[in-house]
């Protein structure tokens, strides 16, 4: 679901989320399992028994890893400065492309010179070295950084709209 969210006075976020359920017959069990099933990509250099918890604060400087479709585990950090995202929301009063609407985004950006995602790989967790997830990958720049919506938001969001009292992070699919 992508909206608009004011998270403070003047000043709005996009969650861009979806609920899926996987069909069991889509996945597999054992050894040989499918990476995409899981969350991170466990042959990288991280805990092996690590696990998604729910949110945490988000701290500029902080640490983090994606682990995405496309480019596979990075490595990065939170930059200490939003970013501002223009969306266009259709609007009959505004003619062309829409109505203009900033949203403010929390970044991250690798350590080196590899991008921290390419395309492919929206929706991909943004977790610290302990695996807290922070939040879901929602856009890219040329430059090889990325836009995230906190998963705080996120997991607010899926409860307004749902009417779900309690909503985590599935721990695992088997």
């Amino acid at each position: 679901m992508n909206r608009h969210l004011e998270f403070a006075k003047n000043q709005k976020r996009s969650p861009d989320w979806g609920l899926i359920r996987i069909l069991p017959e889509r996945l597999r069990h054992g050894e040989d399992a499918c990476k995409q099933n899981k969350a991170f990509v466990y042959n990288a250099y991280i805990q092996r028994d690590i696990q998604l918890h729910n949110p945490f604060p988000i701290d500029g400087g902080e640490g983090v890893c994606k682990s995405g479709r496309t480019s596979q585990h990075t490595e990065g950090y939170i930059n200490h400065v939003k970013q501002v995202n223009i969306t266009h929301v259709y609007d009959p009063q505004c003619p062309g492309p829409g109505r203009p609407v900033p949203t403010w985004e929390h970044a991250a950006t690798s350590h080196n010179k590899v991008h921290f995602a390419d395309e492919g790989d929206s929706g991909s967790f943004i977790y610290d070295w302990v695996g807290d997830v922070l939040g879901l990958v929602i856009g890219g720049s040329p430059y090889g950084s990325v836009t995230f919506t906190p998963m705080v938001d996120v997991l607010s969001d899926i409860k307004k709209v749902t009417g779900a009292e309690k909503v985590e992070i599935a721990y695992s699919l088997f």
